[in-house]
Order: C-alpha cells, then structure tokens, then sequence
C-alpha cells in the first residue's frame, strides 16, 4: 500500500488495508513509508522505507498493489502481479492529467502516463469519475464502480463516536461548533494572493448567525506545508491531523476554494462553502475546473463578507434539493460498502 508516494497513512488504501485485515487476518500488508513522514499504522502492518531496497523488494515480491498516485516510472510491474489505483480526488472540481496537460511538467505527465499503462483497474464513485478515467488518464482497462472506501465511514453509523473523538484530541468541548475551512494548493503562485480569508469576521458571523461557541479549524494542503501561516482566535491549524474524514465527521461547516474534499462532506448533507477570491487568476495560472461555479450545489463566495452573506442566508431546503440534482447529475454510487467490496474481490481474485 502507498499513497501520496508515503506520506500519509489514510484516504481509500487505508480502508482497504484495515478491511482487508478484518476480512483475512493472516493476510500480509506492507505499508510504504516516505522519510520524515512519522505516521502510525496497526501493529499487524509492516513498514518499508520509501526509496529504499526494502521498498523494491516487497513491490517485487506483492501479490497486489494498492495506491492512490502515481508509480514512479523505475517501478516495474512484474508479470502476474494486480495493481489498483484507488486515485485519491474522487469527484473534484480541478482539472487532471491530459484535460490540463498543457498546465502540467513533462516529468509528471510521464508518471502518470507510465502509472496509466501499469494498472490493472481503477476505483471510482461516480459515472463521472469513471468518464474523466476514461479521457483524462487514457485508461481503457477495468473500472470497478464500488464506491470510495474512505467515504464509508459516513454510512457507517459511528459518525457520533468519531465526532466526539475528535473533539476529545483536539481539547474542544462537545458543545463547540465547528467549521472547517480546507483550502487547495496553487502551482503558480503563493498563499499571499489567495489565502485572504478573514477568519476572525467569519467567526464573529458564525456566532450572530447560529450563536453558540464556534472553532475554526485550517487543514492545509500537505503541499503547503511550511508555506503558509494560519493564525487568529478561534483559530485551529489541524493541517498535521491524520484523518481528514475524521475531521469532516466532527464538522458542522466546510469551506474550501476548489478541493475535492467539499464532495466527501456532502455526503454528511451538512452545509458546504466555496471561497474563491481568486477565481479569475486561478482560471487563468492553473489547471482550470470541470465545473463552473454555478453549476455546484454549494453556495460560493469571491469576499469574506460575500461568504457571510451566504451562510446567513444558507436555505437548509434548497441545498439539499441542489445535492440531489448534483448526484444524480455525476451518477453517484457511494453505499457505504466500497472497502468491504473492495477487499473481497481483491481476495477472491488475486490474493
């Protein structure tokens, strides 16, 4: 299992690992690594360091692979061998792979180009995604349309159970409201000219609007770490944190500019923001979106007192009206069973 080359221990590959294990406990899983990233696994996992000749011989030697980026290009696939590219952006806004080619380096278009070529199926949770499968990555090989394991966890149930975890690690109260604002990284330019939300007003809003005691929490692109700084009261940087549905799980609010996590946290149906202050450039510098603004079924914004508006205003009725339409618009196939699915076809097939 990998995803994002090491970095991270979460998204689809660690529910599909976890599930796996329920399902086949005898079953051997190596996790790769990166160096300096220090996240924990389940004691049943074995580590192997990224980059290192421990991690060659275990991708040699696997029966399946699990990853949601790219393979480098001096991985080679040996005969026999399944990979399944989880992908990690599901339903997103930004454009990917071929439909931004020209927005992207000759060096990760060859990754991914390469990665295309060496999969054997990938996981998708919509008609849609399957679609851009199809165009954007020039793959026309087996898409299993099961779900996203990692958006299980919102049928699951346990939402109450998660919520009040993460509260408890994060030292708020059970009473604290929260929102959580999880803004994209940019190639072409920095955080000075697009992380210009005023937190501290949108804070002052939550309360005249909902009253209460309110959090705001920053999760920060893990590409932007060290690039940017988050600060004011009320104000909670949970960039570090592991788990981003946990996160969304303990959210009563998101926000975002373009990232694909605002499509994970409708599915809780709770109200979802966009804040695009730089909506123009950002057509213009980088990749360009799939959809335009109007065409989501959440409420945007280009001014922190524009975003105000919007949740003051926030008709309850009409967003769910406007997720429905949206989900039947991508032929959306999340059930809550995608990681159970998952790990038996994956044991009854190939392991």
């Amino acid at each position: 299992f990998c995803n994002f080359n090491g970095k991270r221990y979460d998204d689809n590959p660690r529910y599909i690992s976890e599930e796996l294990h329920r399902q086949d406990p005898g079953l051997k899983l190596v996790w790769i690594r990166h160096r300096g990233y220090d996240f924990k696994v389940p004691d049943y996992v074995k580590l192997c360091t990224w980059l290192s000749f421990d991690m060659l011989y275990e991708l040699a030697t696997a029966k399946v692979w699990v990853d949601s980026h790219s393979k480098p290009v001096y991985v080679r696939k040996r005969k026999g061998q399944f990979y399944l590219e989880t992908w990690h952006g599901g339903l997103g806004m930004k454009k990917i792979e071929e439909d931004a080619a020209e927005k992207l380096s000759y060096d990760y278009l060859k990754t991914s180009r390469y990665n295309t070529k060496i999969a054997d199926a990938f996981l998708s949770n919509s008609e849609w995604l399957s679609d851009i499968y199809r165009r954007a990555f020039g793959y026309s090989g087996e898409i299993l349309e099961l779900g996203y394991p990692k958006n299980d966890v919102f049928f699951s149930g346990r939402g109450e159970e998660i919520a009040a975890s993460v509260r408890e690690k994060l030292g708020l109260s059970k009473d604290c409201r929260i929102l959580l604002y999880a803004p994209t990284f940019r190639d072409s330019y920095g955080a000075d000219k697009w992380l210009d939300l005023d937190l501290d007003q949108l804070h002052s809003s939550l309360k005249s609007s909902f009253g209460g005691e309110w959090k705001l929490l920053v999760k920060l692109h893990p590409k932007m770490i060290g690039t940017a700084a988050v600060s004011g009261n009320n104000v909670l940087d949970v960039t570090s944190y592991p788990d981003m549905q946990e996160l969304i799980l303990a959210s009563d609010v998101f926000v975002t500019d373009y990232s694909s996590g605002i499509f994970d946290f409708c599915l809780t149906g709770r109200p979802g923001f966009i804040y695009a202050s730089d909506y123009e450039l950002y057509l213009s510098c980088e990749r360009g979106l799939y959809f335009t603004l109007d065409e989501l079924p959440f409420p945007h914004a280009f001014t922190t007192d524009g975003l105000c508006e919007r949740i003051s205003g926030f008709d309850p009725g009409q967003y769910r009206r406007d997720l429905d339409a949206f989900f039947g618009y991508v032929k959306l196939c999340e059930k809550g069973d995608a990681a159970e699915k998952t790990a038996a076809l994956l044991l009854e097939k190939y392991l």
